[in-house]
């Protein structure tokens, strides 16, 4: 117990959505759509309106994040005695369509957002 009150902080891992995100939309989501079959219709129909439509039109974003460890701040800064830390990873699925509205190509990327700014 003393190791854990040196360290500064406590982290406890989990794995869980944030507050107000998509919850249709995943990496495995995003393996069942298939370039030249998938079209936007398709899309539309499964994972609905995007987040962001790109000024082409024809490249629609998908975005969610999670949250994968909260931590809680044991040493005594301002604002931060006791206050929960999120280690919070952003994810993003991009879709482009043809000009007859079929799936050309798609990306999946994310990126881990440090607790500390």
């Amino acid at each position: 117990m003393l190791c854990i009150l040196c360290s500064g902080c406590i982290a406890i891992p989990t794995d869980f959505y944030g507050y107000g995100t998509r919850r249709n939309v995943s990496e495995e989501t995003g393996a069942k759509l298939v370039v030249g079959v998938t079209t936007k219709e398709d899309v539309l129909l499964a994972l609905g309106q995007p987040d962001l439509v790109m000024s082409d039109s024809v490249t629609f974003i998908y975005t969610w994040e999670k949250i994968k460890g909260v931590g809680i701040s044991l040493v005594p800064l301002p604002n931060a005695l006791g206050a929960p830390i999120d280690f919070q990873k952003d994810f993003q699925l991009r879709l482009k369509f043809d000009e007859n509205g079929v799936l050309v190509e798609k990306w999946f990327s994310s990126n881990f957002e440090p607790w500390f700014k």
